[in-house]
C-alpha cells in the first residue's frame, strides 16, 4: 500500500470501523503511516452515539478514547478562525456562528470545511464519510481546490477505500475475510452498499495485490 496523506473522519466510519477490533486494525491498515484526525463535532456525534446504542456501538468511546490518549487520532478544534468561518460560509452559504447553532450533519460538514482549510494552505489531505449528502458536498469541494494553482489535493475517501488500502495485508488477506469483514460492517452502517454493488472482491484487485506480495 503506497502511502497517503492524512485523513479527516466522519462519525459514520468512526462508527463502523472502531466497533470491532478486527476492523479498528484494518482502518490503521488502510491509512498506513498517515494520521488520523477528527473535529471535535464529530467526537461528541461518536460519543453520544455510544452511549446511545449500547448494543451496536458500546464499545466505541473507551476505544476512540484510547487511540487519542495513544496520539492515534487527533482532534481537531472547532472554533471560529477566519479560515474555517470561510468554508463553512462557502459550505452552507450561512455564517459559521449560525451553522453551528444547527445540529443536523454539522459533524460531516466540518470534516469538509476543515479539510478545505489544509487543502487551501497547501496541505494534500483526504475526507473519508460514507454518506450521499457529504459525499457530494466533499466532492464538489474538491473539484473546485484541486483546481486551485497553489493548493494541495483533497481527496474524497469512503469505507470502501479504506477496505482496498487494506487487502491484502494480514488483516484481510483474501476475498473471503473480505466479504466477512464487510458484511459485518454492514451490518452497522445502512450508508454501505452491498457488496456485489463495490469492487471489493473482483479479481483485478485480488491479482494486482498478490503479485505486489510475491
Amino acid at each position: 500500500m503506497s502511502a497517503g496523506p492524512d485523513a479527516i473522519i466522519d462519525a459514520g466510519p468512526v462508527l463502523t470501523f472502531l466497533a470491532r477490533k478486527d476492523t479498528t486494525r484494518i482502518l490503521y491498515a488502510g491509512l498506513g503511516s498517515a494520521g488520523l484526525l477528527a473535529p471535535e463535532q464529530v467526537e461528541r456525534e461518536v460519543i453520544r452515539k455510544s452511549r446511545q446504542e449500547s448494543r451496536r456501538f458500546g464499545t466505541v468511546e473507551a476505544t476512540w478514547k484510547k487511540i487519542v490518549d495513544a496520539n492515534r487520532l487527533t482532534v481537531l478544534p472547532d472554533d471560529e478562525t477566519a479560515e474555517l468561518a470561510a468554508a463553512v460560509q462557502r459550505l452552507c452559504l450561512m455564517p459559521m456562528s449560525e451553522r453551528m447553532r444547527q445540529q443536523e450533519d454539522l459533524g460531516e460538514m466540518l470534516v469538509i470545511a476543515h479539510a478545505a482549510v489544509r487543502a487551501e494552505a497547501g496541505t494534500d489531505i483526504a475526507v473519508l464519510i460514507q454518506e450521499r449528502a457529504g459525499t457530494a458536498m466533499a466532492q464538489n469541494e474538491a473539484r473546485r481546490i484541486n483546481g486551485l494553482e497553489a493548493a494541495g489535493r483533497l481527496r474524497v475517501w469512503n469505507t470502501q477505500t479504506i477496505l482496498l488500502r487494506a487487502a491484502g495485508s494480514t488483516h484481510l488477506p483474501d476475498r473471503a475475510r473480505m466479504k466477512t469483514v464487510y458484511e459485518n460492517m454492514r451490518s452497522l452502517d445502512s450508508a454501505l452498499p452491498p457488496i456485489s454493488e463495490t469492487n471489493l472482491l473482483t479479481a483485478a484487485i485480488w491479482e494486482r495485490t498478490n503479485a505486489a506480495q510475491q
